[in-house]
Parts: C-alpha cells; sequence; structure tokens
C-alpha cells in the first residue's frame, strides 16, 4: 500500500483536530476506503460504500469542498463511511483530491 497517502491524513486529521478520517477513491458507482486514521482505521481500507447520496459521493461528482454541522435528520449523515460504521459525526469536512481538474478522490 502506498505509504504517503495515511501520513497525508494523518496530518489533515491532526490539523483540523478531526478523531477519524478517511481517504476515498472511485471503483465505478462506489467508493472506496484507501487510507484511514482514527478507530478502527485499519479495518476499513478496502471497505466500499455507496456514493449516491453520501456527501463524500457529492464532493466526488462536483469537485466542491463541503464543510458542514449535520442535522440529526440530514440522510447524508447516515450514508457512506460513518452510515457503515453507525457513527453520527458532529461536523464533516469533505474536500476533493484533484490533479489536473479531475478529481481523484476525496
Amino acid at each position: 500500500m502506498n505509504l504517503v497517502l495515511p501520513q497525508i491524513l494523518t496530518s489533515a486529521a491532526a490539523v483540523t483536530a478531526a478523531g477519524q478520517g478517511w481517504l476515498l477513491a472511485p471503483t465505478a458507482s462506489q467508493l472506496e476506503v484507501v487510507a484511514s486514521v482514527g478507530a478502527s482505521s485499519g479495518d476499513l481500507v478496502g471497505t466500499r460504500v455507496d456514493a449516491d447520496g453520501a456527501t463524500a459521493g457529492y464532493v466526488m461528482a462536483s469537485g466542491q469542498p463541503v464543510a458542514m454541522v449535520p442535522r440529526p435528520d440530514d440522510p447524508a449523515a447516515r450514508s457512506g463511511v460513518p452510515g457503515h460504521l453507525g457513527l453520527r459525526p458532529a461536523s464533516v469536512l469533505c474536500v476533493p483530491c484533484a490533479h489536473d481538474d479531475d478529481v481523484l478522490g476525496v
């Protein structure tokens, strides 16, 4: 596995004081966890989640970053990796990872 990705994610989580973080890459209609930090981090690499309806899916499709405090009834807060883990995030920061205007992941 690429050793740079977990280092980038660890730095981003530290700077934002995030308890958990994931780097996702597209695979067909899903997003795959390619790096993870925080609780259960090692267990998540390779996990695939649906992109439709998830914040990460929106960022992947639009190329626009999202920072939000999700409402308790927001379905996007219950989807993607947080939904897979049964988490209710207090806040979400999701940014595109792009090269030459191509979004390669989030």
